[in-house]
């Protein structure tokens, strides 16, 4: 039996999939492990019990996701990204990276204590992220198709000799964070069906849509074809100038 005080948390921010809600307010759930799918509230959406604690929880929620959900909200309008704007939207991306479930389910040696661990190595995240993603731009469907997102939603993989990231943020829209300014391209017919793809093979347990006829056996040939497999990796990355390390905004007591 669950103690009266445990805390119900999010490792993907919950107002993040409201974006993705169907006609009845709720979000169609596309199982990794081939079950039925089903709808859910989106609270139920990568829902935990006390994977942090709750003072980690709410510096999380004050520091980041409340400027950081506002600041991707705003990328629904026509008008760029204000600086400060840009840099709550990397928050939000640097907190997301490290705690989502896969990060925290890493092999061991990845991440070694994520509660301790995670003001560091927020810090860390979110320096490479600013000093690498330079450009922001936001892609709008205009066909019929439509994104889909996941418990695990931000995409980073090679594109050339560049990096890039990917965040599905509607079922029309999608953000892409690179370090040059470029024309997407994509040698499939259907742009849409690529990036599903490679969000279907990234999720860790779970995909989500809108829509309840998500083709995902399109999806998993498309993955297949292009030999869509989720892979750790890991970047040195020299910082100078910084004495005593990097100074963090989590100063968190549990």
């Amino acid at each position: 039996m669950l103690p009266t005080n445990f805390m119900n948390q999010h490792s993907i921010q919950e107002a993040y999939y409201k974006a993705f809600r169907n006609v009845d307010d709720k979000i169609w759930v596309y199982p990794k492990d081939g079950s039925e799918k089903f709808s859910k509230p989106t609270s139920w959406c990568t829902a935990e019990n006390d994977f942090q604690s709750a003072a980690l929880e709410h510096a999380q929620a004050n520091v980041v996701e409340s400027s950081g959900i506002k600041a991707l909200r705003s990328l629904l309008c026509s008008r760029g990204l204000s600086e400060s704007e840009y840099t709550f939207v990397s928050q939000w991306i640097a907190l997301h990276m490290l705690r989502n479930q896969r990060m925290r389910n890493a092999p061991s040696g990845l991440v070694k204590d994520y509660e301790h661990g995670f003001p560091a190595e927020f810090e860390k995240e979110l320096l490479f992220l600013q000093s690498h993603y330079k450009f922001v731009h936001v892609y709008t469907s205009t066909t019929s198709s439509c994104f889909i997102t996941s418990d695990d939603p931000l995409l980073e993989f090679q594109c050339g000799e560049d990096m890039v990231l990917f965040l599905t943020i509607t079922p029309q829209k999608l953000v892409r964070l690179s370090p040059r300014i470029e024309t997407l391209k994509c040698e499939e017919a259907c742009f849409e069906d690529f990036v599903n793809a490679m969000i279907w093979s990234k999720a860790f347990k779970y995909a989500f849509s809108h829509s309840d006829d998500v083709d995902v056996k399109k999806l998993e040939a498309i993955a297949e074809k292009w030999n869509m497999k989720p892979r750790w990796e890991t970047q040195k990355v020299v910082i100078k100038g910084l004495l005593g390390g990097l100074p963090s905004r989590f100063q968190v007591q549990s």
